[in-house]
């Protein structure tokens, strides 16, 4: 698995591209095909992200990383969760395509952890097979743009605790 241990800055933060085809797997023997770990101002680009034992993307704590253009698929968990303070810090999920992951898509499958504040916009994610649903967040968080079809769960689940803005 690719576990980022360093964070950037607001005005220079740290950027990971792909250039091309760059495959995480973590072949259902990791826990995590990509980990953040407690890392700020990071941002992940055209990653493909797949088979991980839990979790194929993992936040705890940190603030303010975008993860975009990835396909995240085949977890065994949730295609994207998180833990710790990480769960309010404005972290943005953009143009991925999330499928065919064993819980939710973005958010903790079942009665757990809750995403808040979180920037969720332009995602595809289908064909996860969680109780819950696809996104599974709390509010406030911004929830734009996204196609949600398949899901064995509810699409998009709100525990409304503010307010969100979703469209």
């Amino acid at each position: 698995n690719l576990c980022i241990t360093k964070g950037g800055i607001a005005s220079s933060p740290i950027t990971w591209n792909t250039n091309g085809t760059v495959v995480v797997d973590a072949q259902q023997t990791r826990n995590y095909g990509l980990f953040l770990a407690t890392v700020d101002y990071n941002v992940i680009d055209g990653f493909r992200i797949m088979k991980a034992k839990t979790d194929n993307v993992h936040f705890e704590n940190g603030v303010k990383t975008i993860l975009q253009n990835a396909w995240i698929y085949d977890s065994n968990v949730d295609g994207i969760d998180s833990t710790g303070s990480s769960n309010s810090n404005f972290h943005q999920i953009k143009n991925n395509t999330i499928f065919r992951n064993s819980g939710s898509g973005i958010g903790r499958d079942g009665s757990g952890l809750q995403l808040y504040e979180w920037r969720v916009i332009g995602n595809m994610i289908y064909a996860n097979s969680g109780s819950t649903s696809a996104i599974n967040v709390n509010t406030p968080s911004v929830l734009l743009q996204n196609t949600v079809f398949g899901n064995t769960g509810s699409g998009i689940y709100v525990n409304n605790t503010v307010s969100t803005n979703s469209r």
